[in-house]
C-alpha cells in the first residue's frame, strides 16, 4: 500500500512539516526498541506545526490518492496525569525532543522501563495502571503485551546515523591515508635520487682515498715523533717554571726543592686545637692525592679570607667609639621622647577635663536660656564622638514649640539667630568674662 506518511516527507507542498516522530527524537543509547514498541505506529507519525497544516495534509493524500498517514500537531496539550512511583524511572526520562517539547508526555504518559520480563510483571501487579517497557522493546501492561523480533524505524534511523557517521570517518581516513601515500612516495624517489647521486660520488672518491691514505701514513709517523718532542718540551718548561716559583717564593733552588721536599720526605700536618690554636701533628708519607686535596682546601680558606687590610684595627677602634657615641644619642633620644610624652599626656589630660566640665557647664546653660526664649521648646548641645574627647564636634539641636524638626538648617532666620543668642549666653554664663564685645548679633 502507499505510504502517506513518506508522500508528505518527501514533498511537502508548501506545508509545515517539523519531520516525523522518529527523525525529531533524541533518545538514550539502548533504548531506541522501548521507545519504538511504545509508541507504535506513531513512531513513523509525522508532526506538523497546527491544526490548518494537517487539514491541507490530509485533504493532498485524499486527492492525490497518497496513502494513509498519522498526524501530530503542535501546540498546548493536556497530558493525562499518571503518579508514577519514586522508586521507578519513567521512559520519558530516556527521551527528549526540542521540538515535540510537552507533547513527549501525552506519549508517554504511563510508560516505566524494567530490566527484564521479570520485573516487568513484578511491576504490573504492584502498579496494574503503569505499561512496563523492557530494553529489548518487549511491552507489557495489564490488558497488552506486545514483543519479538524486527527492527523498528527508530533502530533503523539509529542505524542508519551511525553507519553515515562511520562512512565519514573512514572517508576522511581514507583521503588522510591517500595523502600520506603520495607524500611517502615522493620522498622514496626522493632518497633514490640521492642515493644514486651518492653512490657515483663514493666511487669517485675510492680512488682518492687509497692516495690519501698513503699520504697519511707518511704524516702520521712525523706526527708522532713531533707530539714526543713537544711533550719532552712541555716537561722542560714545567720544570723550570716550578724551580723559578720557588727560587722567587721561598729562596730555593731546584736541588735544595727536591733534596728536602721530594717525595721520599715526610709532610707535616697541623691540627686545629678547641681553643682555635693550630699545632703540629704527626707526620705523613707522601701521597700526591691527599698532599693535592690538601693544598685546595687551603686555597679555598685563603680565599674566603680575602685580602688583608692593615689598617682593620684602627678603623675597628674608630667604629667601636662611633657606636658609643650613637649609643648614648639613642639613650638621650628615649629618655627625652619619654619626657615629651609625659608632658603631653598631662596637657591631654588637663584639657580633657576642661573641655568636659565647660561643656557640661555649657550643655546645662543652653538647655535653660533655650527654654526662657521659646517656651515651650527644647534645645540641646551633642557630642559627636563622646568616645574620643580630644577630637570630637559639637552638633546644635533645636526645637522650637510647635514644630517636630531639629536641625538649624530648617530653623527660619529668626529662630536661628536666637538659637544663636541663646549658645553666646550659655557660653557667657558657664565661663563668665569680665567684658562683653557684642557686634551684628544677626
Amino acid at each position: 500500500h502507499k505510504d502517506g506518511a513518506g508522500a508528505l516527507l518527501a514533498d511537502p507542498r508548501g506545508i509545515s512539516i517539523k519531520g516525523s516522530v522518529a527523525s525529531l527524537l533524541e533518545i538514550e543509547g539502548g533504548w531506541e526498541s522501548a521507545v519504538s514498541s511504545a509508541l507504535g505506529s506513531l513512531s513513523d507519525a509525522v508532526v506538523l506545526s497546527d491544526l490548518s497544516s494537517a487539514i491541507k495534509a490530509l485533504a493532498v493524500l485524499k486527492t492525490e490518492n497518497q496513502g494513509r498517514a498519522d498526524l501530530l500537531i503542535l501546540g498546548e496539550s493536556r497530558a493525562v496525569t499518571v503518579s508514577i512511583p519514586a522508586t521507578l524511572t519513567s521512559l520519558r526520562s530516556k527521551v527528549s525532543s526540542a521540538i515535540l517539547g510537552d507533547l513527549l508526555e501525552s506519549l508517554l504518559p504511563a510508560h516505566v522501563v524494567a530490566d527484564d520480563l521479570n520485573e516487568a510483571e513484578r511491576i504490573i501487579k504492584e502498579h496494574p495502571e503503569l505499561i512496563v517497557l523492557t530494553r529489548d522493546g518487549e511491552m507489557i501492561s495489564k490488558r497488552l503485551a506486545r514483543g519479538g523480533a524486527g527492527n523498528s524505524l527508530i533502530h533503523i534511523a539509529k542505524l542508519i546515523e551511525s553507519t553515515e557517521e562511520l562512512i565519514g570517518n573512514l572517508s576522511h581516513e581514507s583521503e588522510r591515508l591517500r595523502f600520506e601515500s603520495n607524500t611517502l612516495k615522493e620522498k622514496r624517489e626522493d632518497a633514490e635520487r640521492a642515493y644514486e647521486a651518492a653512490r657515483a660520488e663514493l666511487n669517485e672518491s675510492d680512488s682518492k682515498m687509497a692516495s690519501l691514505t698513503e699520504s697519511m701514513a707518511g704524516l702520521g709517523q712525523s706526527i708522532k715523533s713531533a707530539k714526543d718532542e713537544i711533550a719532552k718540551a712541555e716537561q722542560r718548561l714545567r720544570i723550570e717554571q716550578i724551580e723559578t716559583r720557588a727560587l722567587e717564593e721561598f729562596g730555593l733552588d731546584g736541588q735544595t726543592l727536591v733534596t728536602e721536599y721530594g717525595p721520599e720526605n715526610l709532610v707535616p700536618t697541623f691540627i686545629e686545637t678547641e681553643s682555635g690554636e693550630i699545632v703540629q701533628g704527626d707526620e705523613v708519607p707522601f701521597k700526591r692525592e691527599a698532599q693535592e686535596k690538601r693544598l685546595a682546601a687551603a686555597e679555598r680558606s685563603l680565599t674566603l679570607l680575602g685580602k688583608i687590610n692593615p689598617l682593620a684595627l684602627e678603623e675597628y677602634s674608630s667604629l667601636e667609639e662611633r657606636l658609643k657615641y650613637l649609643a648614648d644619642q639613642m639613650e638621650d633620644l628615649k629618655k627625652s621622647r619619654k619626657d615629651l610624652m609625659d608632658i603631653v599626656k598631662e596637657v591631654d589630660d588637663k584639657v580633657l577635663e576642661i573641655f568636659t566640665q565647660a561643656y557640661n557647664d555649657t550643655a546645662k546653660e543652653f538647655e535653660g536660656i533655650f527654654g526662657r526664649l521659646f517656651p515651650g521648646g527644647e534645645g540641646r548641645l551633642i557630642l559627636t564622638n563622646p568616645e574620643d574627647m580630644l577630637t570630637t564636634g559639637i552638633d546644635v539641636e533645636a526645637r522650637p514649640p510647635g514644630k517636630r524638626i531639629k536641625r538649624l538648617s530648617l530653623l527660619s532666620g529668626g529662630e536661628r539667630s536666637l538659637t544663636a543668642v541663646a549658645l553666646l549666653i550659655a557660653i557667657f554664663k558657664a565661663r563668665p568674662s569680665p567684658f562683653y564685645v557684642m557686634d551684628e548679633v544677626e
